[in-house]
């Protein structure tokens, strides 16, 4: 076996299994970042969205509380008065 026939069989080793699997690697990577992140989107989109009515639920029970404060607070200021 000369140089040229050794140099040969590293290029064709190269192409066929090195760069296949570095391949792999890179997209299994970059698979596994974009699972993460569909697993995060998924999680807003739940809270902000939940079948229509997650934030507009959450709105609404935020207001009813701060008209029960400010409510409790005019009752209080009256008493003391």
């Amino acid at each position: 076996m000369n140089l040229d026939t050794a140099r040969t069989l590293l290029d064709i080793f190269f192409l066929v299994i090195i760069l296949p699997v570095a391949g792999f690697k890179v997209w299994r990577k970059l698979d596994e970042r974009l699972t993460a992140q569909d697993g995060k989107l998924a999680r807003i989109e739940y809270a902000l969205f939940n079948e229509g009515r997650g934030m507009e639920q959450q709105l609404k029970e935020v207001h009813k509380n701060q008209q029960i404060v400010i409510t409790d607070l005019a009752v209080l200021k009256a008493k003391s008065a």
